[in-house]
């Protein structure tokens, strides 16, 4: 259940006895999954119908995938459609139909999606005309050189979405160049430093259909390895140009043309006039009424830059001019971007680096009559000083768009700059900084404000306790948060839960050189706080490495094994959470797992029960998997899945998935480093498959947090360690269909959910919003802090999809409810969810 307590300085007047009625609609909820076949429908079944018509088969196909059925009934319902009857005789009831595995009617097995945008500077950029989108490649990261694709769509709302080209991909490079191929829709790529060396390879990215890389094989001697040259495309003549650049030998001057009709084939040119000085991290234009390629500035090292303009004629024989522009020139640059301004013929530049300093200035290059530079001073607020960004003209709305580069920092902003009468720079897509790399941190899923909270870890070095936000609604993007209070102390490898009925995350135990198992409270209303908690009874053993589940039944945490000064453990304990938090140790019945820790845990709502795997043992058995059911006495359970099982490991994370009904992990250490995806369904019968996701996948590594993503059916992943000193800052998202954008609704597979009612507390009407991921029967209900029903909003079949219900703050009889605390349930198609609601009168 989802549970949020809102805050408010009236709060002691309707608090109540929340365990209760938390167990009240918890059995409301358990007795609504366990359906009769007429109610996962739209609407009841025909008594007196023989024939099934085949809207009613499809529902009921539909209906027997919900998991939380118990296997007989799935089994009749899909009998009944097998039959084409409405009645099936017991033994067709038990042939066995519903023991065929889910997976096997999986169409995916979902796909790889990096959601944070990595800080860039040194990396390539192209307008790509056709899907109007600026398309981003390589480039240096906090992490070393990239390779990925990044694609920001400029119309509408921006957006930026992680492509995952077919094929082989390219060597990550920083300092290479690209452009944009219009008459085979593509871009080409060519050269750069790899970080160990610099390229001379030629590669090209195809965008019609689905993207792919291929390696362009290209014929006559190709240009040296180089970096930090420049190219343009010549339309003209269909042509790659290449000038300049830094190789083995030094700072080139040297042009070359690479034939992109028929063979690719390279050429190296000779131009008349006097050739420029060597030089790379320059920049080159096409100027198309003049038919000319644009230089300007540069460096050759030593710490020299210059600013001259110089133009290479391409028509007849090519030829080399250096141009004298009136008016004060911009200083000496390199690192800068320019783009050609087609709407007032002239060339801008931005930004760069002059020895001592980065820059945000902006310098128009007039070339329509005589050519003149003239400094431009935009309106609206200016982008950092920086260089090694990258820039494209975007001609449908007149404008230079810039993105990332060095300064302060490497950066991952985008900037508009209008190019029409007045120019003005806007945000066209805001950045943010990026925590630092890190395992054995904690996260949560903070329901309220859709986004994913980590706490700590260890940075390679020390540990932290820094609190980070993931937002994950639109663009993802990372804020620090700066809670009040005191702080724990930097730890690793500890446990935390989110408490929704305190709206506060939970934090135990972990390590920093001394085992720990001090207990915190990082609240969430208004403005974050840390709080110490004092728990009463007696405490568990200091611990690192441990599980903790949420148990919203019984309202506490519950954490299991962990290691300690004693060695390894494998005990039980629990956190009451209401009124005074109190420790209590539990004794389940059963044969339990053996000690261990660096495991992970998650909560089964449909079987009330605690679920984990592996962990490191001692004794090389650490890919076991156990139960731990939470009504009555607790009991441990050994669950024997059918299949391979997932390599012995510890440090991995998993989530649990309500809409598949399955476990998900990710990850850890053992032989080696994982990176490979498994899933356990947790319907009978049991059974470990290996998932193979499309898309480039995270790096192998152990202490990575997780969290499941209830509105867009994701698992989003962030950090973790890659050897004794390497950790990642990278956030990635598992999404179990083929969807690469990871920004606004079209991008969410079908989930069913329901919404924070808005506003609340509320005064008047109160907005609800649900989902439902099929059609089915769909009820919605107001039930006051007694478990007694008030009002019910909707009861009836549904189609898949979203709908808005307002309550007025009536009961049945239409009469207005007093203030104070109300609980709006939603039970449907494979979901049974609570919202609180405060009224105030």
């Amino acid at each position: 259940m989802s549970r949020i307590e809102p805050r408010s300085q009236s709060r002691r007047d309707w608090r109540v006895p929340v365990p209760i009625l938390i167990r009240g609609l918890a059995l409301i909820c358990l007795t609504a999954l366990v359906v009769s076949p007429h109610e996962s429908s739209a609407e009841p079944p025909d008594s007196a119908a023989t024939e099934l018509a085949p809207e009613a088969g499809e529902r009921l196909i539909q209906a027997a995938a919900d998991s939380a059925l118990s296997p007989w009934q799935r089994s009749f319902m899909l009998s009944l459609v097998r039959s084409g009857k409405t009645a099936a005789s017991s033994s067709e009831a038990a042939d066995g139909w519903a023991s065929t595995p889910r997976h096997a009617t999986d169409a995916t097995d979902g796909s790889w999606v990096k959601i944070d945008l990595n800080p860039l500077s040194g990396h390539s950029a192209i307008y790509d005309p056709v899907r109007d989108r600026m398309l981003v490649f390589g480039g240096n990261s906090l992490s070393g050189a990239a390779n990925a694709v990044l694609a920001l769509s400029l119309s509408g709302t921006p957006r930026w979405t992680t492509l995952a080209p077919n094929g082989p991909s390219p060597s990550a490079r920083l300092n290479h160049s690209a452009i944009y191929d219009p008459v085979r829709d593509r871009m080409i790529v060519f050269g750069g430093d790899s970080g160990s060396g610099s390229l001379n390879d030629v590669w090209v990215l195809s965008l019609s259909g689905a993207p792919a890389w291929t390696v362009m094989l290209t014929s006559g001697t190709r240009p040296s390895a180089r970096a930090g040259h420049s190219a343009i495309y010549d339309p003209v003549r269909d042509r790659m140009m290449v000038f300049g650049g830094n190789d083995a030998s030094g700072f080139r001057n040297d042009t070359w043309a690479l034939s992109l009709s028929d063979t690719a084939t390279w050429m190296l040119l000779r131009p008349t006039g006097t050739p420029p000085s060597g030089r790379y991290h320059h920049t080159a234009s096409y100027d198309p009424v003049r038919d000319r390629m644009l230089v300007f500035a540069g460096s050759s090292g030593g710490g020299v830059a210059s600013n001259d303009v110089l133009s290479l004629l391409l028509s007849g024989t090519p030829a080399w001019t250096t141009l004298a522009p009136s008016g004060t020139p911009p200083s000496a640059r390199f690192g800068h971007s320019a783009i050609y301004d087609a709407g007032s013929d002239r060339m801008v530049v931005f930004g760069g680096d002059d020895f001592s300093q980065d820059l945000n200035d902006v310098w128009a290059l007039s070339i329509a009559d005589s050519i003149a530079w003239v400094p431009l001073v935009p309106s609206g607020t200016t982008p950092a000083p920086r260089s090694y960004q990258s820039a494209i003209y975007d001609p449908l709305r007149a404008r230079m768009i810039i993105f990332g580069g060095y300064g302060g920092g490497v950066r991952n902003d985008a900037w508009a700059l209008a190019l029409g009468a007045a120019t003005d720079w806007t945000v066209v897509a805001p950045g943010g900084t990026l925590p630092d790399g890190r395992n054995g941190q904690s996260a949560i899923y903070d329901p309220v404000r859709d986004r994913m909270v980590i706490f700590g870890g260890d940075s390679g070095f020390y540990n932290v306790n820094d609190v980070w936000a993931l937002s994950l609604a639109g663009m993802p993007a990372w804020t620090q948060l700066t809670p009040s209070g005191t702080p724990p102390d930097g730890r690793s490898f500890h446990s935390a839960i989110y408490d929704p009925v305190r709206d506060r995350m939970i934090v135990f135990g972990g390590r920093n050189g001394n085992d720990l198992r001090d207990l915190w409270a990082l609240s969430f209303s208004g403005a974050p706080e840390w709080t110490r908690l004092l728990p009463t009874g007696a405490l568990p053993a200091p611990r690192w490495g441990q599980s903790a589940i949420y148990d919203p039944l019984r309202d506490r945490m519950v954490i299991f094994a962990g290691a300690g000064y004693v060695g390894a453990l494998n005990d039980v304990w629990a956190l009451s959470l209401s009124g005074m938090p109190a420790w209590t140790a539990l004794m389940p019945t059963g044969v339990p797992p053996g000690v261990r820790y660096g495991i992970s845990a998650i909560y089964d709502p449909v079987r009330d029960q605690m679920v984990t795997f592996g962990g490191y043992t001692y004794t090389g058995t650490g890919n076991d998997t156990w139960t731990l059911s939470l009504s009555g006495t607790p009991a441990w359970t050994m669950l024997i899945p059918a299949g391979p099982t997932p390599a012995v490991r510890y440090g991995y994370d998993e989530i649990y998935d309500p809409y598949r009904d399955r476990i998900v992990i990710f990850g850890g250490s053992g032989a080696l480093l994982y990176d490979d995806v498994w899933e356990l369904p947790l319907s009978d019968p049991h059974a470990w498959l290996p998932l193979a996701p499309s898309g480039p996948p995270p790096g192998a590594r152990y202490g990575p947090s997780a969290i499941y993503d209830p509105i867009r059916g994701h698992m989003v992943i962030f950090g973790g360690g890659g050897g004794p000193y390497s950790r990642f800052n990278d956030a990635w998202v598992l999404s179990p269909g083929d969807v690469l954008d990871v920004g606004g609704p079209e991008a969410r597979p079908p989930i069913s959910d329901l919404r924070p009612p808005s506003p609340n507390p509320s005064r008047g009407t109160t907005t609800l919003s649900y989902s439902t991921a099929r059609m089915g029967w769909v009820r919605l209900s107001v039930y006051d802090a007694g478990g007694r029903l008030l009002r019910r909003l909707v009861d009836a079949g549904k189609p898949a999809g979203t709908e808005t219900v307002i309550w007025d703050g009536t009961d049945e009889s239409g009469s207005r409810v007093r203030t104070g605390l109300y609980f709006v349930l939603l039970t449907g198609p494979a979901i049974c969810e609570t919202r609180k609601v405060v009224l105030l009168r």
